[in-house]
């Protein structure tokens, strides 16, 4: 059995529907009842804007994301498409190899349909090195590409938790860039 690395016991402590995804229903506002006021920062993938509700004058951060290209670090979009579970499994197999398949199928006692197993095969880990190219070159880091391998793990148990992922040297520019933001 498998237990989580981060707030394992979460669920423990909170009522059904914090967890209970297919009861949730989302309520949307009315987007009428705001107003923006000023812009208050951007990020990569989002503006911020300072707002307020009109209809109780309450203030509030408004949020608006900008659309996302697919196209990051390797420009690949996306990186392991299947036509189905099946086919994407097999794919990421191709890349990531079958020997840390085999060692996640083991140490959870996964069982995969025989015919499943035929289709991934057997192959040997790609070095991320083989992806890199000379239209992609000039956005590869050795810290991107560390990132990259410390996520892309079969076992959930040994990608990197979000804690993990935000201290990681790959965003040491935005902490920095955060850190001196703060002091000005």
């Amino acid at each position: 059995m498998s237990t989580a690395r981060v707030y394992a016991d979460v669920n423990v402590h909170r009522p059904r529907e914090y967890s209970d995804y297919e009861a949730l229903s989302v309520q949307w506002g009315e987007q009428d009842d705001y107003e923006v006021v000023r812009k208050v920062g951007r990020g990569k993938y989002s503006e911020v804007f300072e707002g307020v509700n009109v209809t109780n004058d309450e203030r509030c951060v408004i949020k608006i994301l900008k659309p996302v290209k697919k196209k990051k670090i390797f420009r690949k979009e996306p990186f392991f498409y299947g036509h189905d579970n099946h086919d994407q499994l097999f794919k990421i197999a191709k890349v990531l190899g079958t020997d840390d398949l085999t060692a996640y199928l083991n140490k959870y006692r996964i069982v995969l349909d025989p015919q499943l197993e035929a289709l991934i095969g057997r192959h040997i880990k790609k070095p991320w090195s083989k992806f890199v190219t000379a239209e992609n070159r000039h956005l590869v880091s050795e810290e991107a590409i560390d990132f990259l391998d410390k996520l892309l793990r079969f076992d959930h148990q040994d990608r990197l938790t979000a804690e993990e992922a935000m201290a990681h040297a790959y965003f040491q520019q935005v902490r920095a860039a955060e850190n001196s933001r703060g002091r000005t």
